[in-house]
C-alpha cells in the first residue's frame, strides 16, 4: 500500500480539524441557545406581568380600574387564545382578564413571581407557559396572570433556531472549503523548497560529488537536515576520492612490476612455459587497465558541447584491435554510416566502450568469421556483431554487472561488459544485447540525439 503524501495528509487533517471545529461551534451554539430560550421564555412573560400591573390603579372609590392602551386591549382580543391573562384579588377570584380562561392562581406566589405550566384539557399539544406575580396597588393585593400558548412559542422559537442553523451551514460550508482551498495552496507553496531540494539531490552522483544543497531559501526547520545532508555528502565525496585514488595509484603501480616480468619471460629457457605465463601477464595487465579504466569513469563528466564521431570511434577501433584480430584468425568489419553521426560525449571514452565489445567480440566468434562493427542514425547508435554462441536471455540482465563472467574457461575478470554499461550511463545512454540473425549476438550502444 502507497503511503500518502505529506501535502495530501496535512490537506485531509487540516479539513478533519476544521469539520470537527465546526461541528463543535454549532453544537455549543445549540446548546446555549436551548438553555437561553427558556430564560428568554421567563423574561418576556414576566415584562408583559409588569406591563399589566402598570396598567392598574384605584379609583375614587377604592376600586381596582385596569386601563389597557388600546393596541394591548386589541391585540388579547385577537389572539385567538395564544395570549392570556388574569387579574385576581386575595381570594383568587378573576377580577379582569381577556383571551381565554388562565390557570388557577398558586397558593402562593413570592414577590420575584412563579412560572407554571398550565394543560387546559389534560396531556397533550394544547398547554400554556405562564407566569404569576404578587402586585400590590393601593390597600389590594392582587396576583396578575399572564399565560402563552407553549406551541406557538416553541414554534417560533423553532423557526428561528433552523433558520439560524440552516443559514450557519451554508455560510459554513463555503468557509470551510475556502479555507481548505487555502491551506492547500499554502502547503504546495511551503513544500516548493522540498521540491528545489530533490531536484538537486538528483544531480549528485559519482561525476558530480562536490554538489551541496542550497541553504538561503530553505525553511529554518529544514536547515539543520540540509546541513546533516551536506556534510555526509562531503564525507561520502572525501571516501570516494580516497577510493579511486587508491585503485587509480594501485592499477599505476602494478603496470610497472607487470612490464619488468613480461620483460624477464623473455629470457626463460623454456619458452613454451614462458608463452604460457605471458598471456598470463597480458590477462593481468588487461585487469589493471581495467580497474583504471573504471575508476576513471567514476568521475567523467560529459560536457554539454564536446561531441564524437561514430564513424570515427568504429574505424579507430576496428584499425586498433585488426593485428589481434588477423593473428586469431578472425577479421573485423565496419559499416559505417554514409555521413558523420555526431552524438555528445567523449571520444576516448566511446572507443574503450566500442573496444571492449569487440575484443569480447574476438573472444567468442570462431575463426574464420568476422566481428562486423555498424553504425545506425536514428537513434544514433554502434552495434558490435559477432558469431559466437550467443546470451542466453536468462543472463543477460547480468553479464553488465561487474566481475560477472559467462564462461569460466575464457580469460578475464568480466569487468569490459561493465565498463561499457558505466560508459553509457555517462552518456545518458543505454548498451543492450541481443540474438543475431544467422547466430551470434549483437550488442547495441544507443546514444540521444544531439538536440
Amino acid at each position: 500500500m502507497a503511503t500518502p503524501s505529506l501535502r495530501r495528509r496535512i490537506a485531509v487533517r487540516l479539513s478533519l480539524t476544521l469539520a470537527i471545529a465546526l461541528v463543535a461551534g454549532y453544537g455549543l451554539l445549540w446548546w446555549e441557545f436551548d438553555s437561553t430560550r427558556g430564560v428568554l421564555r421567563h423574561q418576556m412573560l414576566s415584562d408583559w406581568a409588569r406591563s399589566l400591573a402598570e396598567c392598574l390603579s384605584v379609583d375614587a372609590n377604592g376600586r381596582v380600574i385596569l386601563r389597557l392602551p388600546p393596541e394591548m386591549a386589541k391585540a388579547y382580543a385577537q389572539s385567538g387564545g395564544e395570549h392570556i391573562f388574569a387579574i385576581r384579588d386575595e381570594s383568587g377570584a378573576r377580577l379582569f382578564g381577556a383571551g381565554g380562561t388562565a390557570a388557577p392562581a398558586p397558593a402562593v406566589v413570592p414577590e420575584d413571581g412563579v412560572f407554571y405550566r398550565h394543560d387546559p384539557d389534560g396531556p397533550g399539544p394544547l398547554n400554556y407557559f405562564g407566569i404569576a406575580e404578587a402586585v400590590t396597588v393601593g390597600n389590594h393585593h392582587l396576583t396578575v396572570q399572564v399565560e402563552h400558548r407553549a406551541a406557538d412559542y416553541q414554534v417560533l422559537m423553532q423557526s428561528v433556531a433552523d433558520e439560524f442553523f440552516e443559514d450557519g451551514a451554508w455560510m459554513g460550508l463555503p468557509f470551510l472549503l475556502l479555507v481548505v482551498g487555502v491551506g492547500v495552496v499554502s502547503i504546495h507553496s511551503s513544500l516548493r523548497p522540498l521540491r528545489d531540494l530533490t531536484r538537486a539531490l538528483a544531480s549528485i552522483g559519482p561525476a558530480a560529488t562536490e554538489i551541496r544543497l542550497p541553504e538561503a531559501e530553505v525553511p529554518i526547520e529544514l536547515r539543520p537536515l540540509i546541513r546533516g545532508i551536506n556534510n555526509a555528502l562531503g564525507r561520502l565525496e572525501e571516501g570516494m576520492r580516497i577510493q579511486q585514488q587508491f585503485t587509480a595509484d594501485a592499477a599505476h603501480e602494478l603496470r610497472t612490476p607487470l612490464a619488468v616480468l613480461a620483460a624477464h619471460l623473455d629470457s626463460l629457457p623454456d619458452q613454451e612455459t614462458a608463452a604460457a605465463l605471458r598471456r598470463d601477464v597480458e590477462g593481468v595487465s588487461r585487469l589493471v587497465g581495467q580497474m583504471l579504466r573504471a575508476t576513471q569513469l567514476e568521475s567523467l563528466v560529459i560536457e554539454a558541447d564536446r561531441t564524437s564521431d561514430l564513424n570515427r570511434s568504429a574505424e579507430e577501433v576496428a584499425t586498433w584491435l585488426a593485428p589481434v584480430a588477423i593473428r586469431d584468425g578472425r577479421s573485423i568489419e565496419v559499416s559505417a554510416a554514409p555521413a558523420p553521426v555526431k552524438v555528445r560525449g567523449n571520444c576516448e571514452a566511446i572507443f574503450h566502450a566500442v573496444r571492449n565489445l569487440v575484443e569480447n567480440g574476438l573472444t567468442y566468434t570462431p575463426p574464420g568469421t568476422a566481428v562486423v562493427i555498424s553504425v545506425e542514425t536514428a537513434p544514433p547508435a554502434i552495434c558490435v556483431r559477432d558469431y559466437g554462441p550467443g546470451v542466453p536471455v536468462a543472463d543477460r540482465h547480468r553479464i553488465f554487472q561487474r566481475f560477472s563472467r559467462l564462461s569460466r574457461n575464457v580469460n578475464g575478470a568480466g569487468l569490459g561488459l561493465a565498463i561499457v554499461r558505466q560508459t553509457m550511463e555517462a552518456h545518458g545512454g543505454t548498451v543492450s544485447v541481443e540474438d543475431a540473425e544467422g547466430g551470434g549476438a549483437v550488442f547495441r550502444l544507443r546514444f540521444p540525439a544531439v538536440g
